[in-house]
């Protein structure tokens, strides 16, 4: 979310061009600058950061069971809340 801004800036230069990416640049900007596409990318965000958080305690080399048990416990409760 913080290089939607920049995405979208890129995209139009791509759309600007003369190659064949021009076309898929402007199919993808269109659907980039819809409403529903930043709200669902928000609702996606709520969802996945705190599974990424848990993702990366249970790949940690000094994770332990106990740490492993709370971040998914956390991980839950946060669920819930939404």
């Amino acid at each position: 979310m913080s290089q939607y801004e920049a995405m979208l800036d890129s995209l139009e230069e791509f759309k600007q061009s003369s190659t064949d990416s021009a076309i898929k640049s402007s199919g993808l900007l269109n659907f980039f600058r819809r409403g529903c596409t930043l709200l669902f990318l928000k609702i996606a965000l709520k969802v996945f950061q705190p599974l990424e958080e848990l993702n990366r305690s249970l790949q940690s080399q000094s994770s332990t069971v106990s740490g492993m048990l709370t971040a998914a416990h956390n991980v839950l409760l946060e669920m819930q809340r939404l």
